[in-house]
């Protein structure tokens, strides 16, 4: 029997979190012999140089834009017509769309193909909570696209895949899934690095002895830097004066919101005891939260929680809040700590059990490798959108 032929398409490889996903599954597929290929809408492409494919298989469009606005629906023609030549030329069997404007283009392409006999299967990929994060209420114009693109999608769409059970009411509770299933989403099983950790954490002036919590992720509303300051703030001053000034909060990560940040830590009396690193790489972050006491990911929205599942694999003790695919991540007590998303009472009782617990926590870094093992793994993974697929 023929092999499928396969395409994997998205935006952009720019570096992002269904970026790297996107490549690693499709080095992971090239390494176990699938036919696979590579099709990005723009020119972007910083994690080319990570990507196995040889360069035969890998082609790009020239749109400037990677997002569904105005100006990308007002050119979704031509790129569409691009993409249905591409297909038909290499004869792709199937397509793998990652994000919502993959997912439209390759609608598109599929109507130009429709009945042919180069029409593809299409399988959506769906990575976040699009609709929580971003209401249709917001205007008209949003609405009457998204019913026009729900109508393609009906028409069009084979499979559709979500990477957990939040990520897929959302899509469903406002759009169309066509025979829809949940895959979590893979995470490397990469190690920081301690001792680079301990070496910039002396250069920063932090004290070994100190109590470290990290609080990783791009600087964003979703990830509720507010919220959880005025409840650190709440924890610092439950815990004596001594004890409070033996403890440390870094927030790894940048964003727009980090000027924003800052003025609201001038207002603490503990705004020397937290530091913001800015934009880092990923193997300073993970080496931060391998050092870390505590990793909080205390997240409004979170269509899977990536940066917990990092923390996992570090083996180091983590608090989540239930926020979307989050609560699917955690089973509380055994891979991690949690909390009621957004309630402050809730978060603070569990940031004291953790603290004066400290030296006797339940989670096991032992539980956390099982767990990421038979549900976060690479090869976990590949295994299930290879039976799909």
């Amino acid at each position: 029997m023929k092999q499928k032929r396969i395409l994997a398409l998205i935006p952009t490889l720019g570096i992002g979190g269904a970026e790297h996903l996107c490549v690693n599954i499709v080095n992971f597929l090239f390494d176990k012999g699938q036919d696979i290929y590579l099709y990005t809408l723009t020119e972007k492409r910083d994690l080319l140089p990570k990507l196995k494919l040889p360069a035969h298989r890998v082609a790009n469009d020239d749109l400037k834009e990677c997002y569904l606005g105005r100006e990308t629906v007002l050119n979704s023609s031509s790129a569409a017509q691009n993409l249905a030549v591409y297909c038909e030329k290499n004869e792709i069997d199937t397509v793998v769309a990652v994000l919502p404007f993959s997912h439209f283009i390759a609608r598109l392409a599929k109507k130009r193909l429709a009945n042919s006999a180069n029409e593809f299967r299409l399988l959506t990929y769906y990575c976040a909570l699009d609709y929580s994060s971003s209401s249709l209420n917001a205007s008209l114009l949003k609405r009457a696209f998204n019913y026009y693109n729900m109508r393609l999608a009906k028409a069009f769409d084979d499979i559709s895949i979500c990477v957990s059970k939040a990520v897929m009411k959302d899509i469903e509770d406002n759009f169309y899934l066509a025979d829809p299933h949940v895959i979590f989403n893979s995470v490397p099983a990469k190690k920081g690095d301690s001792e680079l950790a301990e070496r910039l954490f002396k250069e920063w002036g932090f004290d070994p002895g100190e109590f470290l919590l990290i609080f990783p992720g791009r600087l964003h509303p979703a990830k509720a830097h507010d919220f959880f300051l005025d409840a650190f703030d709440e924890f610092l001053h439950s815990i004596s004066e001594t004890d409070r000034k033996g403890v440390r909060l870094l927030i790894v990560g940048g964003g727009l919101l980090e000027q924003e940040i800052k003025r609201q830590i001038e207002n603490y009396s503990w705004k020397d005891q937290v530091l913001l690193t800015g934009f880092v790489d990923n193997f300073h972050m993970l080496s931060y939260m391998k050092r870390a006491d505590l990793v909080v990911v205390p997240s409004r929205f979170e269509g899977f929680g990536n940066v917990a599942i990092e923390a996992m694999v570090q083996g180091v003790t983590l608090l989540c809040s239930t926020a979307g695919g989050l609560k699917e991540v955690v089973i509380p007590n055994y891979n991690a700590y949690q909390f009621i998303k957004e309630d402050k009472s809730d978060l603070i009782d569990k940031l004291l059990y953790i603290y004066e617990n400290r030296e006797d926590i339940e989670v096991s870094a032992e539980n956390q490798l099982a767990d990421y093992e038979a549900r976060f793994s690479l090869s976990a993974q590949a295994k299930q959108l290879i039976a799909i697929v």
